[in-house]
């Protein structure tokens, strides 16, 4: 009975291809194009997984990141940028006279979202102090200073949306003194953070707690007492919303209301 049993047509294919494969090995070529291909393609692999973990590394730490660090060091190559990059700021190049970068702040900030536009201070930071200390109590107002960072988006809406509104903008005018400085650059944080360092020590301490994210950023002092002691600096950042940033700003108006009575 066994030798009158007839293989099908499928089970000869295969007796053939495993008689194939064990009587022809692969040429030395073959092999090695195999294995050079297996090499390849787990290369690709790694540096696929190597791009995705760097590229979430960066934008894990450019949201978390502050711009005031004890580890950065601040030289002239934070200045070597792209030309995309210098577009976004507001302030160019690095060690300017505080003057020529607030007139070079106002003017490109003036030119870049258009009328009508906030009525920036034009002075030095500790001028601005000094003239809030010299008001009437009675009539005494707030310094505003307002960060500026191009990285965020969040920046630019806010300038051409919100900073745009009338009913803002008066607010600003009738209880603020506003001094405006971009942040974009580390070179010009840290100016900012050496700056009020001399005027408001636990301002510049706020100032290296804002992360990429927080900006813009409005940052708020209020002298309440003759001999020029400063309240505690208050923080509060930009919205996409006008209404929600007027309600925020009326707040910090009643606030410091009550300190000046």
């Amino acid at each position: 009975a066994e030798n009158n049993y007839k293989k099908t047509p499928m089970e000869i294919d295969q007796a053939n291809n495993c008689k194939t494969s064990a009587e022809v090995p692969p040429t030395p070529e073959q092999s090695m194009s195999e294995e050079h291909e297996k090499k390849m393609n787990t290369s690709t692999e790694e540096n696929i997984t190597k791009k995705i973990t760097v590229t979430e590394e960066r934008r894990t730490n450019q949201q978390s990141e502050t711009l005031i660090n004890d580890s950065a060091d601040v030289s002239l190559s934070d200045t070597l940028v792209s030309s995309a990059y210098r577009r976004r700021c507001l302030i160019e190049g690095y060690a300017q006279k505080e003057m020529d970068a607030i007139m070079q702040f106002t003017t490109n900030y003036n030119l870049k979202f258009g009328q009508p536009y906030p009525n920036f201070y034009m002075g030095k930071l500790k001028n601005a102090l000094n003239e809030i200390k010299m008001q009437p109590f009675s009539q005494r107002k707030v310094l505003a200073i307002f960060l500026y960072n191009g990285q965020s988006i969040r920046s630019n809406i806010f300038c051409s949306q919100v900073m745009r509104d009338d009913y803002i903008l008066k607010i600003f005018s009738k209880y603020f003194l506003l001094y405006g400085w971009d942040v974009t650059q580390r070179g010009h944080a840290k100016e900012m953070y050496d700056r009020l360092l001399k005027v408001e020590r636990r301002a510049a301490k706020m100032l290296r707690k804002i992360k990429l994210d927080d900006f813009p950023a409005l940052m708020f002092i209020c002298v309440t007492r003759s001999d020029g002691f400063c309240h505690r600096p208050k923080v509060i950042n930009g919205t996409n919303e006008s209404i929600a940033f007027e309600i925020e700003l009326i707040k910090c108006v009643q606030a410091f209301r009550k300190l000046m009575k």
